[in-house]
């Protein structure tokens, strides 16, 4: 499946369902009560359920730019779907994956223009099989790259880059639609470690010895 497929399927089967989603809820803690169940606690109160399933990946709370204007609505740290932006002036940030990615499904939607902004001089966190794709788009002219830049306002309708070239720093106003930042995040370890999660491999228990698997051939042969 490609990304927009499985949003999709997994949306249909939530409507199917009548999945009960809360949209728009962070967690903040999970804790175990005394009579064995856990307490869930957001900023919208707490919950409690004996069973509880951490799905919540490795990136954590990302991180944020720290720029004016990074409140405003058309500014995002992750994209769903991209084929739902078309026509769009978009800017990517971020030089990883996730940022090489989302800049590539953007750039190959009708109407887009598209642009990502990366403080390094490379793009030597992300998979070759990415930054080929991405330089190939660029070659067409469907995503302009620019190296050595940082976002240092964003508005309404545009965005003020800062590109450095050699020695020289200048700056940049792009017109703008939507922002995407892809600027990592800080790891949900220190809300594991404290809804009782181990990270120490001496703590987890020793496993099992491996028992006989198949039809139990050898077993039927001696008796």
């Amino acid at each position: 499946y490609s990304k927009e497929e499985l949003i999709e399927l997994w949306n249909r089967v939530a409507a199917e369902h009548a999945l009960p989603i809360r949209h728009g809820e962070v967690l903040e803690t999970v804790e175990r009560g005394a009579d064995g169940v856990f307490v869930v606690r957001t900023q919208n109160g707490a919950r409690r359920a004996r069973h509880v399933c951490l799905a919540i990946g490795r990136r954590g709370t990302p991180n944020v730019l720290g720029v004016p204007g990074e409140a405003l609505p058309k500014v995002a740290y992750s994209i769903v779907d991209a084929q739902s932006y078309q026509h769009r002036r978009v800017l990517v940030v971020g030089g990883g994956d996730s940022a090489v990615e989302a800049a590539v499904a953007l750039a190959e939607q009708p109407g887009n223009e598209v642009a990502l902004s990366y403080r390094g001089t490379t793009f030597f966190r992300a998979r070759l099989r990415n930054a080929r794709r991405l330089d190939l788009l660029a070659a067409q002219g469907k995503v302009r790259v620019l190296f050595e830049s940082r976002v240092r306002a964003i508005h309404v309708d545009s965005v003020e880059l800062e590109v450095e070239a050699g020695n020289v720093v200048r700056r940049e106003t792009l017109p703008n639609d939507d922002v995407f930042v892809f600027a990592g995040g800080k790891p949900p370890f220190p809300l594991l470690e404290r809804a009782g999660v181990s990270f120490d491999p001496a703590l987890r228990p020793k496993a099992a010895p491996i028992g006989e698997q198949g039809p139990g051939l050898v077993r039927a042969l001696a008796i």
